[in-house]
């Protein structure tokens, strides 16, 4: 419960940084391309988090075959969120003509596709915090994560366009 409220109170903050300091526009295209980031990186982790929730403890006597599970959890999950960012911008055109120019430029369409596979890498770590009961860290993470994108993109503001406020949310 205190990473949902941390997460949203400086979620919040940070869209108020983003209204004030980018165009609309830019605006309007994050919120757009955050939640595609999201679900296509959601869709990515293959249920795996879930699975090392329940099989992680069951395995913590053997260190080898928990850094094994982990470890192919992570790959996975990264490989085929990068792999739905792939088919999303192949047929882009059909799905969402409007975010077309995420396969305008080779720079964009890449940047586009990497961050669906990072996207996919915290639920898998948080997961596999959970797993251990140490949920600590899932909040821990949560706050830096958060608190660091709130000051970016003012940081970022003129020099990446709309992706300065995709790059902190990374």
């Amino acid at each position: 419960m205190m990473n949902t409220a941390v997460g949203s109170a400086l979620g919040a903050a940070y869209w108020l940084i983003a209204a004030r300091y980018y165009a609309a526009s830019d605006v309007g295209f994050a919120a757009a391309v955050l939640p595609l980031v999201g679900l296509l990186s959601s869709m990515g982790t293959l249920g795996l988090s879930v699975g090392l929730i329940r099989f992680l403890p069951e395995a913590e006597s053997d260190p080898d075959r928990t850094r094994r599970m982990v470890n192919t959890s992570l790959t996975l999950s990264a490989g085929t969120s990068m792999a739905l960012g792939i088919v999303y911008l192949l047929g882009i055109n059909v799905w969402s003509p409007n975010l077309s120019f995420l396969r305008a430029d080779v720079r964009i369409a890449a940047a586009f596709v990497v961050f669906c596979g990072l996207m996919a890498i915290g639920p898998v770590l948080d997961a596999a915090a959970i797993a251990y009961r140490k949920s600590g860290y899932v909040v821990a993470r949560s706050t830096l994560f958060n608190g660091l994108r709130g000051p970016l993109p003012i940081v970022f503001v003129g020099i990446f366009g709309f992706f300065g406020l995709i790059l902190p949310v990374l």
